[in-house]
This record gives structure tokens, C-alpha cells and sequence, in this order.
């Protein structure tokens, strides 16, 4: 709790009792992470997104089946307190509240500015099914069933509203150090997040947040379709017109993939059409500022992108990005049928205490 900060009240019972501190120190809400600094910000070395994705991951929503302050916090605390008895190395936990819980728990009014339910898109078909959630639970680890067993022990007794089992396939690093792994259409992802030392500073919110807030950032969870047989059929070189890259990065002119966009020297396309993937999404500005992990996924006969995205500021990151595209060639080939916007608290365990009181 930041200095001067009024202490949250109770909510009309007598005698909450004093919580103990939260032991989430070596897993906190993410496996790794360190507490936060005393500016209120996590310590940029500790930041645990700078850290290459586990092989395997699991993302589950939840509805919660309490509600009241006190009820809320003592379930988080739970699920934190078996986060760090589960947590280790090459493992990671991460928890995602989202605008539900905020209203279940009494606190609306200290709900992060930008946090609402994720809208409908341009070419989404949302299944009511797959989308939002009062608390998202994101685990990863070196093997499926470690990520299965781990989201299970981390969340208990909850049974989730829906789950995605994601992997990530030719995962390796980027010249510039960025993790890298290959989506099911054969293209390289994670060439166009920011570099490590910045992710911090790019990601994570300040000033206009609730205090309890900074450091913390949003997230976006999309679970889209894939249509691979009908991408298999088209040529490699139309494909990467259509995605704006080559299968490994590079630009379609030529230029190395850890160089600029070479846009401004194409304004017709006749290299990268102007309806390209990477195009569109940079708009006339710089690379978007949010860091992207990518999850592919098999559901039966479904095979898909379990996307995830981290920002300060949706409206200039994931929902910028979305208008932008309209009307690019990809949508043909994808159908975004899920997912939600979730809010990572900051490293460590004194959101809680703010929000839930110690």
C-alpha cells in the first residue's frame, strides 16, 4: 500500500480477522517473481514475462462461487498459498482477475480503469462458452501433464469454465534475444516484442491506476481457430504476403528481421501488401506497446492459437491493434471464438493486503 493511501474498510462485519502475510514469496502469482520494490514497481530483473515461456501451458477461467470482500480474499489467498508451495524452476503461475471479481468482492470502485469484459471484434464469433471469467489461472511447465498436475494443485477445489491446453512448438530465441516458437501456420512468432530490459517499462501500469495497481498489467487471452488445411493449400510465398514476413522473420524485401519494417520504402506494396498481417498491425507508428506470448493448441479436430498479450494501455495496445486490422487478408484463415481481459496484479503480495486488508 502506497504511502498515504487510505487503509480499504471492512464491509459491515465485525472483526475480519488479521490475515497472514501471504508465503507466495518464491512462486508469488508468478513462479520466480520477487517482491516489489518500495516505489510500488516490480524490480525489472525480477520481472517474470522477461522470462523464456515454459513448453507447456494451461489457461483456466474461473466463476467464482463467493462473493463479499472477505470471502474473495480468503479464496485468492488459497489459491496464492498453494501457488507457492507448487511453485519451482521451470515452472510458472500467473492469476488474472477479471472484472467479475471486482463486483463480487464489493470493490468496483477499485477495479482497474480499463478492465471491463473483452469486447466483440471485427470477425469474432465468441463462444459464451470459451470467453471471460471472474479469475483466470495461467500455469506453464516443461511437460503437459506437469502443466495439467501443477493448474490442478494450484487451483483446487474450483472447476473451471473453460480450459485451454497449449504448447509451443520449434520454441528457440531470436538473434536479439526475444523467445521465438513456431505457430501452427509454420511462421517464427516473438521477433516483434519489445527486448527484455524494456518489457517492464512497457508493460506494466503507473500512475492512473488504483495504487494497489502499479506494476501490475493487463492481459488478453484469445483462443482462435485456425483453418490449416485450407493455409496448407496456399503457396509459402503467398502466405508470407499475407503474414508481411518470411516463415523465419526476415521482410519480405529482404532486410533482417532485427531491422525496422521497410515500409516507408514500399508505400504502394508491391513487396508487403498493404493488407498484410505485420503491416496493418503497425500501423503508421512504431511496434505495438504490449508483449505477445503465442500457445498453439488441438482440441479433437480443432487446432488453434492460445494468444496472450500484455500491456499498460489496451486502447493503444491489443484493441488498437484489432482495428487496425480490419479487413486484412488473414481473417479468412482465423476465427477468434474465446478468450477474455484479465488484470495481473504486480509481483509479490502487497496488492492483496490492499485490496483485502493484512
Amino acid at each position: 500500500m502506497r504511502q498515504g493511501e487510505p487503509r480499504p474498510q471492512g464491509d459491515g462485519m465485525p472483526g475480519i480477522r488479521r490475515r497472514r502475510v501471504l508465503a507466495v514469496a518464491a512462486a508469488g502469482l508468478v513462479a520466480g517473481c520477487t517482491e516489489q520494490a518500495s516505489t510500488g514497481s516490480p524490480r525489472p530483473a525480477a520481472d517474470p514475462l522477461v522470462a523464456t515461456p515454459p513448453a507447456h501451458a494451461v489457461v483456466a477461467a474461473y466463476r467464482l462461487p463467493v462473493e463479499g470482500r472477505e470471502e474473495v480474499g480468503d479464496l485468492l489467498r488459497g489459491l496464492t498459498d498453494r501457488a507457492a508451495a507448487a511453485g519451482g524452476a521451470g515452472r510458472e503461475v500467473l492469476l488474472g482477475l477479471g472484472a467479475g471479481l471486482f463486483d463480487r468482492a464489493g470493490l468496483a470502485e477499485r477495479r482497474p480503469r480499463q478492465l471491463t469484459a473483452m469486447p466483440s471484434f471485427p470477425g469474432d464469433v465468441l463462444d459464451p462458452g470459451r470467453t471471460h471469467g471472474d479469475l483466470l489461472v495461467h500455469v506453464g511447465a516443461g511437460t503437459a501433464p506437469d502443466a495439467a498436475r501443477l493448474l490442478a494443485t494450484v487451483a483446487g477445489p474450483l472447476a473451471p469454465n473453460w480450459r485451454v491446453e497449449g504448447f509451443r512448438d520449434g520454441a528457440g530465441t531470436s538473434p536479439a534475444g526475444r523467445p521465438t516458437a513456431l505457430n501452427p501456420f509454420h511462421f517464427t512468432e516473438g521477433h516483434g516484442n519489445p527486448e527484455a530490459a524494456v518489457v517492464p517499462a512497457e508493460i506494466r501500469v503507473g500512475a492512473g491506476e488504483p495504487a494497489w495497481a502499479a506494476g501490475g498489467t493487463y492481459q488478453v487471452v484469445r483462443v482462435i481457430r485456425l483453418a490449416t488445411r485450407m493455409w496448407d493449400h496456399d503457396p509459402v510465398d503467398e502466405q508470407e504476403r499475407i503474414i508481411g514476413r518470411r516463415r523465419d522473420g526476415t521482410w519480405l524485401d529482404g532486410s533482417p528481421l532485427a531491422q525496422d519494417p521497410p515500409f516507408d520504402r514500399d508505400p504502394g506494396g508491391a513487396v508487403t501488401p498493404l493488407d498484410a498481417h505485420v503491416r496493418l498491425a503497425r500501423g503508421a507508428g512504431e511496434r505495438p506497446p504490449m508483449l505477445r506470448r503465442g500457445y498453439s493448441y488441438r482440441a479433437g479436430e480443432e487446432d488453434g492459437l492460445l494468444f496472450m498479450a500484455y500491456q499498460k494501455d489496451l486502447d493503444r495496445g491489443f484493441a488498437g491493434v484489432q482495428r487496425r486490422l480490419a479487413g486484412e487478408r488473414l481473417a479468412r484463415y482465423v476465427l477468434p471464438v474465446g478468450g477474455g481481459y484479465f488484470f495481473t496484479p504486480p509481483p509479490g503480495t502487497a496488492w492483496h493486503t490492499a485490496l483485502f486488508g493484512p
